[in-house]
């Protein structure tokens, strides 16, 4: 399901629909193609987001992932179509955390849409549950977060995601 609400086409726009559009900000969406996966395997991730009725000019994803079952390394993020420049995968192995931003330079175009923003592919290192979290406070500006050209942060909701890793 996940995968189809990325990819599917998005309305042409708002003047041609018959019912209102309402006002709604981005959404940030962790998907993996199965619930299951082996040790020594890898589980890629897919980041999706949806900037609802608004365009942005930058998402910043700061991810939580279980450093005892999962690893990541600073290969590991492939780059989505949505934005022209990515920063530097920073890894915290000890923490489980990972942060990464897409962004349009100025004078670029502003993204408005649903798509993929990128790829992490882990490595399960040991089995057990294990759940990947999306950072995210409302209104707070340190953690994962979707920007308009003004500034101001349009992030309101998360879909995080939960695997199980077998031996």
């Amino acid at each position: 399901y996940g995968i189809w609400v990325l990819m599917r086409p998005l309305p042409l726009s708002p003047a041609s629909s018959p019912t209102p559009q309402v006002e709604s900000g981005g959404k940030i969406l962790l998907l993996a193609p199965k619930k299951d996966y082996q040790v020594g395997g890898n589980l890629p991730v897919t980041v999706g987001i949806t900037t609802g009725s608004k365009s942005t000019i930058g998402t910043d994803i700061s991810l939580h992932y279980d450093p005892k079952i999962l690893e990541v390394s600073a290969g590991a993020f492939e780059k989505g179509p949505l934005y022209s420049d990515y920063s530097k995968l920073l890894i915290d192995s000890q923490q489980g955390i990972l942060q990464i931003s897409g962004f349009t330079p100025i004078g670029g175009k502003p993204v408005l849409g649903t798509g993929v923003f990128g790829k992490i592919n882990f490595k399960v290192k040991a089995a057990g549950k294990t759940r990947l979290t999306v950072n995210f406070t409302p209104a707070s500006t340190s953690d994962s977060n979707m920007f308009e050209a003004e500034d101001k942060d349009i992030l309101e909701e998360v879909s995080n995601l939960e695997v199980t890793t077998v031996k």
